[in-house]
Formats: C-alpha cells, structure tokens, sequence
C-alpha cells in the first residue's frame, strides 16, 4: 500500500479541523454563558478540546464541542440537565432482538446432539457457494447462530462534477458483503470477494465534463445473530501462543497494533492477577466500555498510533476501541482480529467496526467493544451480550484492516485502516473524500 505523503496528510487533519476559535466559542457559549479564555485554555490542556495547528493557526476538531460534551463530565452534566440524557436509539431495537438471540441459541444447544460436555465437536461450513472457498477460520456450528435475516444492500458512489479531467477513466472499489464468512451468505456469486481481506466490487467508469459521475452497487445477501455461552463448568485454558494459525493474531502490527510499555502497563493493569483467557479479554471489554465513551472520530489516516489515540483522548469511534481492545488482548497473549462493515439496526444503519477473539475451547467468537455493555439488560448474558455475541444487523465487508484491495490500488488509500466508504482513483491520483460522495441504503427482504 501507498504510504500517505505529508503534505497529503497536512491537508487531510486540515479538512478535519476546519473551526476557528471564534465558532468554538458560540458553540460553547450555548452551555457556557460565562466563558472565558481560561476554562478554555484549560479543556485544550486536558485534551477533551481538540485542536491542531493549522497552516500556522489554531483551528478545532469540526465536532470538537460535541466531543468535548462527552468526554468533559460537567460538561456533559449540563448538557443533560439542558437537553436530557443523550440515548443510543437502538437500544430499543436491540432489547428485543437481544433476548431472542440468547433464547434461540440456548434452546438449540440444549437440543443438539453434536455437543459433548456443551462444547461443539462438528463445525458447520455454512450456506456458502460451492465456488468459494469458505475460510476455516471464519467457520463456526450451527448452533450457535440464530434469526437470519435476508437485506438487499444499495451504494453509490457520486464524484463531483469536474474534480478530474472530463473523458478520463475513473477507478472505483465499492464495499460488499463477504462471502467466505459463515454468519452470512451472498445471494449472488462473486468469487473476487475472497482475494483481499476487503470485499469489494472493482468498476471503471469515464468522466464527463460539467457532470457528476455516479456508480451504483446492489447486492442480496443474508445474516445471522451469533451467540456463546460460557458452558457450566467450562475448563479453561491457556492459549497456545506458537500454533501456526493463531500467531498472525498475536502479533504487533505497526503502526496501529504496536506492544508500546504504556499500552502493556495498561493491560496488565486491567485485568491483574487474573489469568483466564476469556476472563483476562472480558475485563478489556468491561474497562473499554466503562472508561472509553464514544466519540466523534478524525479520518484514520491522519492518526500515527490508533491505541495510544484513544488513551490520550479518553474515548473513540468503534473502530478505534475496537483497535485499543485487539492490541490489549494480543500483548496479553489473547489472539484477536478485525471484523467490520456495516451496522444495519433499523433506522440506525451506519458504518461499523467490532473484533474476534480466540478462547480454547470455544474458538472465535465476537466482541464488540464500542456496543459494549448492554446496561438495559435484565440479565448478565444479556448485558454481556457482545462478549461472545453479535447482532443479525451486520454486513461483513473486512476481515482484517490495512490490506490491499483487488485489484490493486496504484496510488495511497483515503482511508487505508478500514475499508467502507470505497475508494476512487484515476491515472492521475487518488481521489479523496472532499472529491466524492459515499451513501448507502438497505432494504430489508421478508
């Protein structure tokens, strides 16, 4: 992959802090009648006021206030007592879902006759056509699955008018869903999806003058929730940290996934004397979701260490903690990778990042640090949910980040971490995020 260059990064963070001063102080002064220099001063100090200097300037995060509302508590205490609680709107959507994952999966547990001891001893390859090669990694029992749900899945991507040469070929690789991964099935073959940790869809497509550019994407596909429960009596084990197919997960991988002495100091911080290996990972996650609010994220790219960003900030977006949660576990020899796409709650659809981990025992299964701890829940299993479980409102499009794309992209990447809002080049550059337009749409299919 094309390493970022740094005037191209300068202008990036530029794009990303684009408030003056004076439009953080308006902002502001809608909580804070009384403010002055000082308090202000004092919140850039602590970091819960994002600014960068800009062409010589001092300019601000473009949600630095709405960030700072989170991470600052009496700020967040008198935006409260202003505008009530501020409440994830799925929530609604997930109780319901939630308990009848849990219910269905347990109930097929108990009715299946492959289980010794409530561990699984046949794998499932899944619904997957017989011309792609399913990914044993990926693969997981039936049992544990539930709820399917069938979603046709639209994008586009509209490149504004004249921001290359009119006549010229654009190249544009657009987000799909997976299809060697067993929680969901394509409803159409495509076996180019199991070349590159990204799934995408390659289109070439010519310019015109004076005219936007817009390419279309529509594809069928199906999910399924996936839930583990920790078996009574479950024994648990250390991980083998020299099995040849749990290494890649275990290792550092710069610049992101780095074993800095701050961030070991903190795992080992977190989970103290205890040496469980799903325990040791459910204390991350516990941590991550009580101390690591979600936040309004700057472009990855413009980002040296993802890790270390969140602890200095206090908090992030999925991907990011979801990255804090992957390193912590691999420096306490827990392996862990990337997973993500899209989230397609009902009325809540948007981009989306979560992990896998390896426990003996039990094999992969999903975490979801930035979901986190569901606190409607009623139950521990419940509240606990996305330790070990996710949601039938999933598009798989990575399993892995930092990757090539196939084909290969010629210049660098918008966004080179993750990979859901497409990418598009032409024989003179690539083309960033302020040239082009990324939306999506999905319908659900009865």
């Amino acid at each position: 992959m094309k390493k970022l260059g740094t005037e191209e990064k300068a202008r990036r963070i530029a794009l990303d802090f684009n408030k003056t001063k004076d439009e953080i102080i308006r902002e502001l002064k809608v909580y804070y009648p009384d403010l002055n220099g000082d308090m202000l001063s004092e919140w850039e100090k602590s970091g819960e006021l994002d600014y960068e200097t800009v062409g010589g300037e001092k300019r601000y995060f473009r949600q630095a206030v709405k960030n700072f509302m989170r991470l600052n508590k009496e700020a967040r205490e008198i935006r409260e007592q202003k505008e009530g609680k501020e409440r994830a709107g799925r929530a609604y959507v997930l109780s319901l879902h939630i308990p009848a994952v849990i219910k269905t999966v347990k109930s097929q547990l108990r009715g299946s006759s492959r289980l010794i001891s409530g561990l699984p001893v046949t794998p499932f390859i899944g619904e997957i056509d017989e011309r792609i090669v399913p990914d044993e990694e990926y693969r997981s029992p039936m049992e544990y699955m539930a709820l399917p749900h069938r979603w046709t899945f639209y994008s586009r991507i509209t490149v504004h008018p004249d921001a290359v040469p009119a006549g010229v070929e654009l190249h544009c690789w657009m987000p799909m869903p997976r299809a060697d991964i067993h929680r969901q099935v394509l409803e159409e073959s495509n076996e180019i999806l199991a070349k590159s940790i990204h799934a995408a869809r390659f289109t070439c497509k010519n310019t015109v003058a004076g005219t936007p550019t817009v390419i279309y994407n529509s594809v069928p596909f199906k999910t399924a929730a996936e839930f583990h429960p920790l078996p009574k009596g479950f024994e648990h084990r250390s991980v083998d940290t020299q099995a040849e197919n749990l290494l890649p997960h275990l290792m550092e991988q710069a610049p992101h996934i780095v074993f800095t002495d701050a961030l070991k100091d903190l795992a080992h911080r977190i989970v103290g004397r205890e040496d469980r290996p799903y325990f040791m990972a459910r204390a991350i996650f516990d941590h991550i979701s009580k101390h690591y609010p979600w936040i309004s994220a700057r472009e990855y790219s413009t980002i040296d260490c993802i890790p270390e960003y969140v602890v200095r900030r206090g908090g992030g977006d999925c991907g990011q903690v979801t990255m804090l949660f992957i390193t912590l576990c691999r420096i306490l020899g827990i392996p862990a990778r990337w997973q993500s796409g899209f989230s397609l709650i009902p009325g809540y659809e948007n981009y989306h990042d979560w992990a896998d981990i390896f426990i003996p025992g039990l094999g992969w299964i999903p975490v979801d640090p930035s979901f986190g701890i569901q606190r409607w829940g009623k139950t521990e299993e419940q509240r606990y949910f996305y330790f070990g479980g996710i949601d039938a409102f999933r598009m798989i499009v990575n399993k892995g980040w930092g990757g090539e794309l196939w084909p290969k992209k010629q210049f660098e990447r918008s966004e080179p971490v993750d990979f859901q809002r497409g990418e598009v080049e032409w024989n003179g550059g690539n083309l960033y995020f302020d040239s082009w337009d990324f939306d999506f749409w999905v319908e659900p299919q009865l």
